[in-house]
């Protein structure tokens, strides 16, 4: 683990979200919102990150709030 990936986790009190753009192994760039903890696991500290789509982020908020609406 980096130094500077260190001292955010530590300031951050063990986790942190952002959002950035990734490059996938075809090329393609894509927006995700990244999610990371620093875990223990037998003794070790592990990081945890989980990177999710942003565009897919934007179509869920938008089909609960439709279908928030249409229950109604």
């Amino acid at each position: 683990m980096t130094e500077d990936l260190a001292k955010l986790l530590r300031n951050k009190g063990g986790g942190f979200a952002v959002e950035d753009q990734i490059i996938t192994k075809t090329g393609e760039i894509r927006d995700v919102s990244i999610k990371a903890n620093l875990i223990e696991v037998g003794g070790k500290k592990l990081l945890f990150g989980v990177f999710m789509e942003i565009i897919n982020v934007e179509f869920l908020k938008r089909t609960v709030c439709r279908n928030f609406y249409l229950t109604r």
